[in-house]
């Protein structure tokens, strides 16, 4: 891909960074009590660590990763920590922007604390940089804010996972043309509407098999015309973190993009975007064998929905 960007390619990526996922946006449930598919979880023999996060009933898996960084992402300089808790209330919880890391060694996964500002707890008791090791169950607390980590010594890829998509409304609006009130025209659906839940879908499945499961296809459960001008209700099962960061994160970088903007310079935008997408979302890293392979799908699979008329513009929590 490197014929497509032109000499000022670092002058430019250093301007262009994707804005901080929306704490508008996060949700305060509890971790949930009881996890499916982790009642096994008795060593790390293959390296597995699963995290689970505030509100999310699908933990985010690491095998063998030798490096997690978790933090919040920072405006000043563009970076992303390997986890940006941003979307979890980070900010207000104490998280800092390199809070804390887990290390991966000797077959075991060791944390330390960052110098942070509000300090890290490895079950209560506070640590420091020199690492600790990691127990299936530990609860690790950054701030406020509490993460808990489970070790398996199954083959993530062999297991039964439970499933990424669930029930959502999304909210799109059509950015151009005026529909007629309450209604939309067969034109327009099958033109507009019909064409972004087939872009939107292909996104998913890239998402979806960066994370080593089977494909799950985006369904429509439901479909209204709402009184919001221009405004169409979808019903849909789909992968929930994927369209908070479609709609906080890459939309509305796209919206601040000036129309003019030359075209090797919306290539970077849509690149960087599919790398934090890839980061936020998936456990597939830089020095991962199939990075440059999701990264590419991915890439395109963004330009082709944003080439779409339609935004959008509120989605359930």
């Amino acid at each position: 891909m490197t014929g497509e960007y032109d000499d000022n390619r670092d002058a430019l990526e250093n301007k262009i960074a994707l804005p901080p996922l929306s704490e508008e946006s996060a949700t305060t449930q509890d971790i949930p009590d009881h996890i499916a598919d982790m009642a096994d979880t008795i060593g790390a023999d293959n390296g597995t660590l699963l995290m689970m996060l505030p509100g999310q009933s699908t933990p985010i898996t690491f095998v063998k990763t030798e490096s997690i960084i978790l933090g919040r992402f920072d405006p000043a300089t563009g970076l992303y920590p390997t986890v940006d808790l941003t979307p979890f209330f980070g900010k207000t919880m104490g998280v800092s922007r390199r809070h804390a890391e887990i290390i991966f060694k000797d077959k075991h996964y060791f944390v330390r604390d960052l110098d942070s500002a509000n300090g890290t707890t490895l079950n209560g008791k506070t640590i420091d940089r020199q690492p600790q090791q990691i127990r299936s169950g530990d609860q690790l607390r950054l701030g406020e804010l509490l993460i808990v980590l489970f070790l398996s010594d199954k083959d993530p890829s062999q297991s039964s996972r439970p499933s990424l998509t669930g029930l959502h409304s999304v909210y799109v609006q059509h950015t151009v043309m005026t529909m007629p009130p309450d209604s939309i025209t067969i034109d327009f659906l099958d033109e507009v509407l019909l064409h972004y839940l087939r872009a939107l879908n292909t996104v998913q499945a890239t998402v979806i098999a960066a994370n080593k499961q089977a494909t799950q296809h985006i369904s429509l459960n439901g479909m209204r015309v709402i009184k919001k001008l221009n405004t169409v209700e979808f019903q849909l099962i789909i992968h929930h973190p994927m369209l908070i960061m479609l709609r906080d994160n890459i939309q509305k970088l796209m919206n601040q993009t000036p129309q003019s903007m030359d075209e090797s310079l919306l290539l970077i935008l849509y690149r960087r975007s599919a790398q934090a997408m890839l980061e936020q979302l998936t456990p597939i890293r830089i020095n991962d064998d199939q990075y440059d392979v999701y990264l590419d799908r991915l890439q395109t699979d963004l330009q082709n929905l944003f080439t779409i008329p339609l935004q959008m513009v509120s989605v359930d929590l």
